[in-house]
C-alpha cells in the first residue's frame, strides 16, 4: 500500500524532501509526497495552509529547521489526528542500536554512531556526524556538517548551526543557539545562545 505524505513547509529543505520522496533522489518506492503546506506560499504544488491538515489524508514531514516552529506545527498536526512520517535517507549510516524518535529526519551523508538515541522531530541534516551514546532532545535541529562528540547529552529545541563542533560528554540545555562554526567545550545552560571559537556566550534565547 502506498503510503502518503504531506509536506510541512516549502521552503529549500521542503524541496529536498520531495526530491528524495517523488524525485531522483526518490528512496522508497512505497512512499509518496502528495505536496506541500505552507502558510507563507500559494499555487502548485502547494495545496494550502496548514489549516488543511484535518481534511489531508497523509502522514506529515516537517521541513522547517526552526526548533520552535518544529515543535508548533508537530502540536498542530497532532491536533489535526495526523501522524508523522520518519525519514532516513539510504545514503546516510546509522549504526546498531540508534533510535530514530518518530518524525525525525537523517539527511544523506550523515553519520549517526552506536546507541545514540533521536528525540521526536529531530533533524540531522546532510554530512553531520555524532557520536557513540549521544542524546538529542525533541524538536533540535542539527545544520549541515555539525559534529556532536561521543556521550553528549542535547536537550529539547536546540538550534546547532552549520559546521559547529561540539567536544565529547557535554551537556546543552533545551532551547540552546549554538552559532555556525563555534567550538563548544564546556556545558551549556537552558536559553543559551553561543558562538565563536571557543564558544562564548551572546545573551539569552528567551
Amino acid at each position: 500500500m502506498l503510503n502518503r505524505v504531506v509536506i510541512l513547509g516549502y521552503g529549500s529543505l521542503g524541496r529536498r524532501i520531495e526530491a528524495m520522496l517523488n524525485g531522483t533522489q526518490r528512496i522508497d518506492g512505497d512512499v509518496r509526497a502528495i505536496g506541500f503546506l505552507d502558510n507563507a506560499s500559494e499555487g502548485p504544488p502547494v495545496l494550502g495552509g496548514d489549516d488543511l491538515l484535518p481534511e489531508v489524508d497523509a502522514r506529515y514531514v516537517i521541513a522547517v529547521a526552526d526548533p520552535a516552529a518544529r515543535e508548533d506545527i508537530d502540536r498542530r498536526a497532532l491536533a489535526a489526528g495526523r501522524e508523522p512520517y520518519t525519514l532516513v535517507h539510504p545514503r546516510a549510516y546509522v549504526e546498531d542500536g540508534v533510535g530514530v524518535g518518530p518524525g525525525s529526519i537523517v539527511l544523506a551523508g550523515a553519520c549517526v554512531n552506536i546507541d545514540t538515541q533521536l528525540g521526536r522531530q529531530v533533524l540531522i541534516n546532510v554530512n553531520c556526524v555524532v557520536g557513540h551514546e549521544v542524546t538529542i532532545g525533541d524538536h533540535t535541529t542539527l545544520s549541515p556538517l555539525v559534529f556532536v562528540g561521543g556521550g553528549c547529552a542535547i536537550g529539547n529545541r536546540v538550534f546547532i548551526g552549520a559546521s559547529a563542533v561540539i567536544l565529547p560528554r557535554l551537556k546543552i540545555g533545551d532551547d540552546v543557539v549554538i552559532g555556525a562554526g563555534s567550538v563548544v567545550r564546556e556545558d551549556l545552560p537552558p536559553g543559551s545562545k553561543v558562538a565563536g571559537v571557543p564558544a562564548r556566550p551572546l545573551g539569552k534565547t528567551s
